[in-house]
């Protein structure tokens, strides 16, 4: 897989560069302040950018990736850099679009995104070259470089957004009377391959709608366990078919678990999972509780509180004590919705009585508001 960070000369924030710089070892550090300073009068004072084409300005393009790179490596993801060119070393295009989401979810809290124009996904050949040459190394990257162009492969490129489509759009009369006369065999034989065009996937969902192959669009469902990249538009496809696809609710509902229990699954995937599976035709309650019991505190921010908002109105009483019992672990979001949750299924004298505790121990202000809101 091949990558670059957009802008990534202009975009660079010269302060994160300078402490980047004074976490390196045995580094001058008047030298740094001076150059920082430099770079600041370079950029008008503006915080961001570095001069483009000197030797020096590489070097510290360079520097600045340091952390992204370990970052990467703890990761245990297989990869080399030159500059802001990335390539990924991945098993197949599973692993590929996990890598690349990891990384393209690192770069932004340094306020960095990928070039969408060129970042692919290649097929590797098995080439065995006993003597390198530059020449021959040059040769190798060249005929790579054309592979990709070709590809043209989109990717999920910036946070939970990109180019792989989310939404499935009905089709309209128009495109279902052309999509009957489409060859439906051959475009699905194009998702047993290695890599799958996004094109290609989409259009055959579309296709198979269009004739009303439903037994087909729920098989579909077990490439998402090689591709879970699709996980969203075909989720919202199910949903918006679902009065015709709830006959096969068990083959559909046991494929997606297989997705939802996977370690290795981006949060934003699992939070589509979640809210699809809390959904009145295919609610699994006891997959939805075991994410959230099963929740690690590093799996990141946002996750316990969307399931959390996504289970709120289909809890039991056990099910609340559950999470009350959770509140002391949850982070601060969690926390929040953890209080919604119990003010909303808990009587008042209850609520009363753990808000009183809780209000001791913890400095947050919008629990006055909940305070407030309960005298009201």
């Amino acid at each position: 897989m091949a990558c670059d960070i957009a802008n990534f000369y202009d975009r660079l924030n010269l302060h994160r560069l300078e402490n980047t710089l004074h976490a390196v070892r045995d580094i001058n550090k008047d030298a740094v302040k001076l150059v920082n300073e430099l770079l600041l009068y370079w950029s008008n004072r503006d915080s961001y950018g570095i001069p483009v084409g000197s030797n020096a300005s590489r070097i510290l393009a360079e520097a600045s990736l340091i952390n992204i790179d370990r970052y990467l490596r703890e990761k245990k993801i297989k990869f080399c850099r030159y500059v802001d060119d990335y390539r990924l070393f991945a098993q197949d295009a599973s692993e590929a679009h996990s890598w690349l989401s990891i990384l393209v979810e690192r770069l932004s809290q340094e306020g960095l995104f990928l070039n969408t124009s060129k970042t692919s996904i290649i097929e590797a050949k098995k080439v065995v070259h006993e003597n390198y040459t530059i020449q021959n190394t040059q040769a190798i990257e060249s005929t790579i470089d054309q592979e990709m162009e070709k590809s043209g492969l989109p990717m999920i490129i910036r946070g939970y957004s990109g180019l792989i489509p989310t939404k499935f759009r009905n089709i309209s009369n128009a495109e279902q009377q052309r999509l009957l006369k489409e060859d439906h065999v051959k475009l699905h034989a194009a998702l047993l391959k290695e890599l799958i065009d996004p094109k290609d996937f989409t259009k055959y969902i579309r296709m198979i709608v269009a004739k009303e192959l439903w037994e087909d669009v729920a098989n579909t469902s077990l490439v998402l366990t090689r591709f879970p990249q699709f996980v969203p538009y075909y989720l919202d496809c199910v949903r918006k078919n679902s009065s015709t696809l709830i006959q096969y609710r068990d083959l559909i509902v046991t494929n997606i678990e297989k997705i939802s229990i996977d370690p290795n699954i981006l949060e934003y995937l699992r939070i589509y999972i979640i809210r699809f599976l809390v959904s009145d035709d295919f609610l699994k309650k006891d997959i939805v509780m075991d994410c959230y019991k099963n929740l690690k505190r590093s799996e990141g921010v946002y996750l316990g509180r969307a399931i959390l908002e996504a289970i709120e109105k289909i809890l039991n009483r056990e099910d609340i004590l559950q999470i009350k019992n959770d509140f002391t672990r949850a982070d601060r979001a969690e926390k929040r919705q953890i209080l919604k949750i119990l003010k909303l299924h808990m009587n008042i004298g209850e609520f009363g009585s753990f808000y009183k505790n809780i209000s001791l121990n913890e400095n947050d202000i919008w629990y006055g508001f909940i305070q407030k809101a309960e005298k009201l």
